[in-house]
């Protein structure tokens, strides 16, 4: 019979406990924590930095800092945040219910706090935390566990391997394998380990303290079992998915995008998401309070975090995604095509882009998105513009759907051989794109799909390499005629008039200023001065090239 002592006292006290917690929010640049704060447990330090993990207990929250190190705040009436001295090269934070763990880098697990028992063991690479049992993962994809056993939450089956991950709730333990399949064991009082039939393939399990979720290899959710306060009642925008935590009796979901969702039992807000915010890339709940890590992005170098930078007058994000649009060239335009449908090995989906805008100085991109079979060099998607082939993605970089979307980026110069002008491709404001997946390519029993994105990088990329040629230059590359673009582009080519050729145009404008000091454009061997030298250089290259 599972051990009712926690469960009652939680539902006798509810009530008083409303009234006497304090309901807040706590923040730093990277990290954010919301819900009750009676023990201070999302009362973020200040100035906390670099933080790539965050971990709550049940009045306690640690978060694990990029250099390896520990910073824990919250009740400490049971030492769980007295952070041993020298610990350092941690690979992973969990917090329990009154003790702290962690999984180091050389695969050794410590703790500290109430009812703490060092395994004695090693070679792990995962662990989660119960009420009071714990299992880690050990490399080969074998499990190990120790604590509390009353409702065989540590039976673990005989024979179980090929994990990937484990999840603890309070009183039951749920392992995914490397085939997306879930096996789970434990107390059953509220169907808690009655995996639903739906839930296959998986990508990620997390448990509550009666209720589970799971995500599907399609980014849609799935919960079960304890369901009092609505908490695995899926909203209807619980689509593509990236992440999920449970607490006691909520769930929040971070979605592809960065944003938050969440549901469940909010007396403490605890499931209702922080306004204005995004960019998450992992979170967690304890009992009554939830923490979200933001991802880091630095694409200028600065040591600060570009999501707190892209609100200044001078910072753009014009395709918002935290990141300042000088790092990767302002995007004057970005549209996204619905889903495709599933993959399907020489069947070919078409997409047409509509209403295209005229930016004569702009690097267009094709971003690729499919879940699919795309872990072989054979597996991959030919990109055909207007019914021409133009590339390939997936080759070197796609995954199997299991391990979720692979991606791809092609860039697209103003003129290739197979495709004379981009001009003309987009002429009446239309852009057919066609998306050939290879004879190899199936959905691996999964719900596949396929999405293409169209983006212009405006401004001045004249690479075309996706990277503002302002922050180049500052990198250490030349820019001898100071016009902040990269003189590779220009006059290292000869292409004076920016048509993608070398031709009498970039002739005319080397005469026009023959003759005059300084370095306008055209001094094509950088003597500070144009004059014969560089018509000789021009000559020498004259015809048309590949741009850029």
């Amino acid at each position: 019979m599972a051990d009712r002592r926690f469960q009652t006292n939680w539902l006798l006290t509810t009530t008083t406990l409303l009234a006497a917690h304090t309901v807040a929010m706590g923040q730093s640049d990277f990290l954010s924590a919301w819900g009750d704060n009676f023990h201070g447990q999302i009362q973020v330090p200040a100035g906390l930095s670099g933080v790539k993990q965050v971990s709550c207990g049940y009045n306690h929250t640690y978060a694990l800092k990029f250099d390896g190190s520990l910073v824990g705040w919250g009740t400490n009436v049971n030492g769980q945040i007295n952070t041993p001295a020298n610990l350092s090269g941690i690979r992973q934070v969990a917090c329990a219910l009154y003790s702290t763990y962690v999984v180091l880098n050389d695969g050794s697990i410590q703790g500290w706090g109430s009812a703490y028992t060092k395994p004695a063991t090693s070679g792990m690479t995962q662990m989660a935390c119960g009420r009071d049992h714990y299992y880690a993962l050990r490399t080969d994809g074998t499990l190990f566990s120790w604590g509390f056993n009353g409702d065989r939450q540590r039976a673990t089956p005989v024979g179980l391997s090929n994990v990937t991950q484990v999840a603890c709730g309070a009183v039951h333990t749920y392992a995914l394998k490397t085939d997306g399949s879930l096996v789970g064991w434990g107390n059953n009082d509220y169907g808690q380990i009655n995996t639903p039939t739906s839930a296959l393939p998986i990508t990620q399990v997390a448990c509550g303290l009666f209720h589970n979720y799971a995500i599907r290899s399609d980014g849609s959710v799935v919960g079960w079992g304890f369901n009092d306060y609505e908490q695995v009642n899926t909203p209807e925008q619980a689509t593509r998915v990236a992440k999920i935590a449970c607490g006691y009796a909520h769930s929040v979901a971070i979605l592809e995008d960065g944003t938050l969702l969440g549901w469940g039992f909010d007396g403490y807000r605890q499931a209702t998401a922080p306004p204005n915010l995004d960019g998450f890339s992992q979170i967690s709940c304890g009992y009554f309070h939830t923490a979200g890590v933001r991802s880091f992005i630095d694409c200028d170098s600065n040591g600060v975090d570009d999501g707190s930078q892209v609100t200044l007058p001078d910072s753009w994000d014009l395709n918002q995604d935290r990141a300042i649009d000088i790092c990767q060239g302002g995007v004057g335009f970005d549209e996204i095509s619905p889903d495709l449908g599933v993959p399907v090995a020489g069947e070919a989906l078409t997409y047409t882009f509509t209403n295209l805008p005229q930016i004569p100085a702009a690097a267009p991109q094709l971003i690729v998105e499919a879940r699919g079979d795309f872990d072989a060099s054979n597996e991959f998607i030919t990109v055909q513009l207007d019914g021409l082939n133009f590339g390939r993605v997936f080759e070197t970089d796609g995954v199997a759907c299991s391990n979720g979307v692979s991606r791809g980026t092609i860039s697209v110069p103003r003129v290739r051989w197979e495709v004379e002008s981009w001009d003309k491709l987009t002429a009446d404001g239309a852009l057919s794109v066609t998306l050939l997946p290879s004879s190899m390519v199936e959905d691996a029993g999964c719900d596949g799909s396929l999405r293409v994105r169209l983006r212009y990088l405006a401004g001045d990329d004249c690479d075309n390499d996706g990277t503002m040629d302002g922050f180049q230059i500052a990198a250490g590359m030349p820019d001898e005629n100071a016009n902040l673009r990269l003189d590779l582009c220009e006059q290292r080519k000869g292409d004076l008039d920016l048509n993608g050729m070398i031709d009498f145009g970039d002739i005319a404008l080397l005469m026009l200023f023959f003759g005059e000091e300084g370095v306008p454009y055209g001094d094509m061997d950088a003597n500070n001065r144009i004059d014969f030298g560089d018509v000789a250089l021009l000559l020498l290259d004259f015809g048309t090239l590949q741009w850029p």
